[in-house]
């Protein structure tokens, strides 16, 4: 699985500030958030389509990991249909459903795909050590806080969701091999799943603390150099114009 791993090339995404990259995936997802008319989303998953493109991501295989969260997908988009549903002028009562309360639970999950597609291209073009100094750069002028060890925190917690999915992947595999998905109870099999998967992710973890000790890992460190190109720009304006598009 290759979901929000970092993929390795010299394309202009790779190559971009990090800074400015941080701010064109706020503003794509607060365009997301915005979004309420067909051609909006369409500009949008135009945009981040090019982007993968530009950037040599494989899409097939993103496009074919993303099937994990097509039950959080359906799930976004049953909650809202059936909230728009409700009555709440009658202690809450349900309406038969409509095809406003449908477009609502479509709105969601299609703002939800957006968002997740733009963290796609975001991580998948950001190193682990851009993403550390892009968020201590911006931490810079909040005083009185420890901002290399934040900066820290972020990136690992960002790093920990593709070592999680990997952990799912090891454990799926492991337990298909030994035939534990003939187990016809549910909640047996939930458990036979999370408990294994809890400890790998847990000792996932273990390791990268040793790996970070055994290289001598200290907060006292180079600040990193940045450098904006023309491009850089240039990608950070249409991304502002498709903000403006949505918003207004």
């Amino acid at each position: 699985m290759i979901l929000f791993h970092y993929i390795h090339k010299n394309s202009l995404l790779h190559r971009m500030d990090g800074r400015l990259k941080l701010l064109c995936l706020l503003l794509v997802s607060l365009s997301a958030s915005f979004a309420s008319v067909w051609w909006q989303y369409l500009l949008l998953m135009s945009l981040l389509i090019v982007s993968m493109v530009i950037a040599r991501l494989p899409i097939t295989d993103l496009i074919n990991d993303l099937r994990y969260f097509a039950v959080v997908l359906v799930f976004v988009l049953l909650v809202n249909t059936f909230i728009a549903c409700v009555d709440p002028t009658t202690s809450l009562t349900l309406k038969p459903v409509s095809m406003p309360s449908f477009h609502r639970g479509w709105h969601f999950a299609g703002r939800l795909v957006l968002v997740i597609l733009a963290c796609i291209v975001m991580t998948g073009t950001t190193s682990l050590t851009t993403m550390k100094n892009t968020f201590e750069w911006y931490l810079q002028p909040i005083p009185y806080i420890p901002k290399a060890r934040i900066a820290t925190m972020m990136s690992l917690s960002i790093v920990f969701v593709p070592l999680t999915l990997d952990c799912y992947t090891e454990t799926s595999n492991a337990q298909k091999s030994r035939c534990v998905e003939l187990q016809k109870n549910p909640v047996k099999r939930a458990i036979l799943l999370t408990l294994p998967l809890v400890y790998r992710a847990l000792q996932q973890t273990d390791e990268i603390v040793y790996a970070m000790q055994s290289r001598c890992y200290s907060e006292s460190r180079t600040q990193a150099e940045f450098q904006t190109g023309k491009t850089d720009w240039l990608v950070l304006v249409t991304c502002v114009m498709s903000f403006l598009a949505c918003l207004l």
